[in-house]
Formats: C-alpha cells, sequence, structure tokens
C-alpha cells in the first residue's frame, strides 16, 4: 500500500516558484503547503490544504493540494486509514482536473492514481492512457513526460529512460525528466555522462533549485567538485521557504555525505543528525550516522 501510494503521488508541479531560490513566501497558501511538506510536517500541510479546499470549494488548486496531501498521509498510516485517504487523494485530484482541465500537475497525479490503484479502488490502465493523451495536447514536454511514467508502470525501464531523454532534448532543466536520467547514469557509474547533462540544465536554469540539488548528488556520487556541491546545499538550506518537491531531510543527508568524503566527520555527523532531527525514519541517514560515528 505505502509503495501504490508513493508512486501514484509523485506529481508534477511546474510552478516558476518551486524552481527558484526564492519562492513565494508562505502567505500563498500553496506555497506554505509545499513548504510544510518539504519539512516533513505531512499532517500540519494535510490539514492545511483541506482547510483551504474547504473554504475555496470551486479553487482547482487547493483541490489538488488536498488530493496530494491526503495521498501523502496515506503514506503513513495504516492499512485501513490508508484506504481511507487514498478515496480522498483520488477524489481531490479528481475535483482538481474537473475544475480546471488544463492543469497539468493534476492530471499528471490523476494519470498516476489510474496507473497504480488496483481495481478495487479505481485503478484503470486504459482512463490512464487518455490522459496521457489528453496532457500531449496541453504540453508537448509533459506529454513524453507522462507517456514514459506509463511505459515504467509496464516495466519497460529502456521506454522510461529513453521517453525521459526525449524530454531532456526539449526542456534540459526539466526537474523529473532530468533527476530520472541522471540516476540512471549515476548508477552505472556515468559520472562524466551526467556531468554533461548537469551542465546543460545549469546553463539553461542556473537557479533551478531541483538543478542545484542534483549537482550536489552528483558531486557526492562521483567524489568530484565536493566544496562546490556543498556550497549549492548551504545555499539551499538557507532558503526561508522550501518549494514543491524539495525535501529538507535528503538535502542533509547529501551535505553529510559531502562533509564525510571531506573528512569533516564532525561536522558530518552534525548533518546527519539535522537530517534525522527533520525525519527520525531515515533510516539511510541512520545507517550511514552509525557508521560514521564507529569509524
Amino acid at each position: 500500500m505505502r509503495c501504490l501510494i508513493a508512486l501514484t503521488l509523485l506529481t508534477a508541479s511546474h510552478l516558476a516558484t518551486a524552481e527558484t531560490l526564492t519562492p513565494a513566501a508562505p502567505a500563498d497558501t500553496a506555497a506554505h503547503v509545499a513548504d510544510l511538506l518539504a519539512r516533513n510536517q505531512i499532517e500540519q500541510a494535510y490539514e492545511t490544504a483541506v482547510r483551504w479546499h474547504e473554504s475555496e470549494p470551486e479553487n482547482a488548486r487547493a483541490a489538488y493540494w488536498a488530493g496530494n496531501t491526503a495521498g501523502q498521509m496515506a503514506m503513513r498510516s495504516g492499512m485501513f486509514k490508508a484506504m481511507g485517504f487514498a478515496k480522498e487523494s483520488r477524489k481531490g485530484l479528481e475535483q482538481a482536473v474537473a475544475l480546471d482541465p488544463k492543469n497539468v500537475d493534476a492530471q499528471y497525479a490523476l494519470m498516476q492514481f489510474y496507473v497504480m490503484a488496483p481495481g478495487v479502488m479505481g485503478g484503470d490502465d486504459e482512463e490512464a492512457a487518455a490522459i496521457a493523451e489528453r496532457i500531449e495536447t496541453l504540453s508537448a514536454v509533459e506529454g513524453l513526460r507522462a507517456k514514459a511514467q506509463l511505459r515504467l508502470s509496464e516495466k519497460d525501464l529502456e521506454g522510461y529512460q529513453r521517453g525521459n531523454q526525449e524530454v531532456l532534448a526539449l526542456a534540459p532543466a526539466h526537474r523529473d525528466a532530468l533527476g530520472a536520467v541522471l540516476a540512471g547514469l549515476l548508477e552505472k557509474a556515468d559520472y562524466d555522462g551526467a556531468k554533461v547533462l548537469l551542465d546543460k540544465a545549469r546553463e539553461v536554469d542556473p537557479n533551478s533549485v531541483s538543478v542545484r540539488y542534483q549537482y550536489a548528488k552528483w558531486a557526492v556520487m562521483s567524489g568530484r567538485e565536493l566544496e562546490s556541491g556543498l556550497a549549492e546545499l548551504d545555499a539551499l538550506i538557507a532558503l526561508p521557504h522550501y518549494p514543491d518537491r524539495f525535501s529538507l531531510s535528503a538535502a542533509h543527508w547529501r551535505r553529510a555525505q559531502l562533509l564525510a568524503k571531506l573528512e569533516r566527520k564532525g561536522d558530518a555527523i552534525a548533518a546527519y543528525e539535522a537530517a534525522l532531527a527533520v525525519d527520525p525514519d531515515f533510516e539511510e541517514a541512520s545507517q550511514e550516522l552509525e557508521k560514521l560515528r564507529e569509524g
């Protein structure tokens, strides 16, 4: 169930504020919800989104975020509660699409729900494919991305990567496609190939939060340009408000890994502790911290 809902809610929000170093202040409710999610304050984000949706039932963005956060609550719930939150998530996303059919974020999230949910919970592969076609009419780039995601659901990993590469050919700094292709290259230790993609993305959008984070991740895994990668993470962590799909715990974790590679053990331990303070259930960070302390 947890895996199902996680995949369902890999939403593709592409608001301009989500990709700059100075995201909108929390006076904007959507930005506030995204900031809470980034800080792992899931329940607060959910409650905020639900109140927003209840106060503005005709607001597509409010419906989208209510659906989004309900799904994230499902990931943290037992089976019985998770099913209830999953239904709430689907309802919110369907309302968002009905209120604003041009909302690609909501269309994409709903497509994933139909792909990943079992039939008894509303899963429908044909409806997912139809949504991907609709997304393509709204955006050629996002249409390619949606169809790539469908290939992943069919376990066609090569097709998934190929589709994301097609996205990057049109939009070199595309957050989701860049992350997907880089992950494949880094897994194969193709650090030079990954750097080529990163350089193109940084040239197109040097202020993109996701591009800067991916650069820091590349620095960690390649062992290159460690100080520059650390500087990027320091700048991101220092942001007053965090954008959609940013993870503060992951940023602290990558920072800890960089500091460990720089042989700054005390600072690395503090960074791991910061990651765990945000997300106490971050198992990988916990294991790495224990190993570092023992070393």
